[in-house]
């Protein structure tokens, strides 16, 4: 089956050329001039579309924002963002499914990238099979022999905070998500499973504390709260709403590495 891919640029000139390139490879194509076009198109199709290749920069609706969306909507869906900028390459490592290529880049770069991206394993793609029902997706379960791979959902609105923490436990050995806000994490642990839910607090919207409870009503997971700006009051009505733990920014990765898994294991 010829794979569909969702293309989202606000430059005219880009979005015909990357469209050109990918017609040429015979790809079929959705193309969206922002981010909220790009939403409505995946809500639309999201059970034919293969790839999400967002521009990072767009009006209305960035493609951070747009990549967010989608992903509450298909959690394992597969994504190229790409920016101009280098340091936008942080703000994007957010995830397994999720890959990155700096603009300007050439025809033989963008179709390997997207070659490599189509080819990798993803449990809810279109070419695997969506899971029925609507029912939440388990959590990672590993085959004999190995051991339990641990899922976590990370919430934090700043980008390089979310880069480090997403690597830091990839490193020791977890499976990470990351969204960037209490409300996306709230719509995410609908269709999701997670060992463990480590959450910012003060984030714009919805506070870390205003969605615990919100969370808990959704999934049994164990949450930690996490904060730059502890207060013995904020630590107990973190714990009265449900949270497992509260723990203070800078992180101490070994240690929350075995908190949650020992939160993960009751």
């Amino acid at each position: 089956m010829t794979p569909t891919i969702l293309l989202a640029d606000d430059e005219d000139s880009i979005r015909t050329l990357v469209a050109r390139i990918l017609q040429r490879q015979n790809y079929k194509l959705l193309v969206a001039k922002d981010g909220e076009e790009a939403v409505w198109l995946f809500q639309a199709n999201q059970d034919r579309v293969d790839l999400v290749l967002l521009d990072v920069v767009m009006p209305n609706v960035d493609g951070i924002r747009a990549y967010e969306r989608i992903k509450t909507l298909r959690p394992n869906t597969k994504f190229i963002l790409m920016s101009g900028d280098p340091s936008r390459a942080e703000t994007v490592a957010l995830g397994r499914y999720v890959d990155f290529i700096m603009k300007p880049f050439t025809v033989e770069e963008i179709v390997s990238r997207i070659q490599r991206t189509l080819e990798s394993k993803s449990a809810d793609s279109p070419a695997t099979g969506r899971q029925s029902g609507g029912q939440p997706e388990p959590s990672a379960r590993p085959k004999a022999g190995e051991a339990k791979k641990f899922k976590l959902l990370i919430v934090e609105d700043d980008p390089a905070q979310l880069f480090q923490c997403t690597k830091a436990f990839e490193a020791r050995g977890f499976i990470v998500v990351g969204v960037m806000s209490a409300a996306a994490a709230v719509r995410l642990v609908e269709h999701e499973r997670f060992d463990a839910i480590l959450t910012d607090n003060i984030m714009p919207g919805m506070t870390g504390l205003q969605a615990i409870p919100l969370i808990s009503q959704k999934s049994r997971a164990p949450i930690i709260l996490m904060t730059s700006h502890p207060s013995p009051n904020l630590k107990k009505d973190a714990l009265l709403l449900g949270a497992r733990a509260f723990v203070t920014k800078p992180l101490d990765f070994d240690a929350l590495d075995r908190g949650l898994k020992s939160a993960a294991a009751r």
